[in-house]
């Protein structure tokens, strides 16, 4: 009898000690799963520790692939200057009008989502037309430079 009772509490505290290993405290998260692959996350973990040893880094509580591809789009408006687009949805034309520029020199760059740009410009007027009819029916960026600052992007979409 008294190994039984030796044996169910060796069995709990065991049990307990594997299930508790295995726990995080978090003040929310979520698990979602595809045929492609999953994805859980945590919110608001209190205690994290980062080990990094040659090219590798491992965070504790995150999980991390390789690699990161993060696309932001951020825009960075001066106060004194105003572009505006028109129109977008574009088909053959995009117009950019940019007012209050003064005496700085305003340039564009036209690109893909990933980065890779498909024409640059300077504006030599308030107004500029900046041809899109060559380019395929896809989403674009268009940024816009005040002497080679970043103070606007557009998500374009031509049809």
């Amino acid at each position: 009898m008294r190994a039984y009772v030796y044996l169910i509490l060796y069995f709990i505290f065991f049990t307990q000690g594997i299930l508790s290993a295995q726990e995080i405290v978090s003040s929310g998260g979520d698990y979602f799963s595809t045929v492609n692959g999953s994805l859980s996350s945590t919110i608001g973990e209190p205690v994290t520790e980062t080990f990094k040893m040659n090219d590798n880094t491992l965070t504790q509580g995150f999980q991390q692939s390789i690699q990161f591809l993060v696309i932001d789009i951020e825009e960075k408006e001066k106060p004194e200057m105003c572009v505006n687009i028109y129109p977008n949805p574009v088909v053959d034309y995009l117009k950019v009008k940019v007012e209050n520029a003064g005496s700085q020199k305003v340039s564009y760059n036209l690109c893909t989502l990933e980065g890779q740009i498909i024409s640059e410009g300077h504006f030599e007027s308030l107004e500029t037309k900046i041809a899109v009819n060559q380019l395929f029916a896809a989403t674009y960026m268009l940024k816009i430079f005040s002497e080679k600052e970043e103070i606007k992007a557009f998500k374009i979409i031509k049809q």
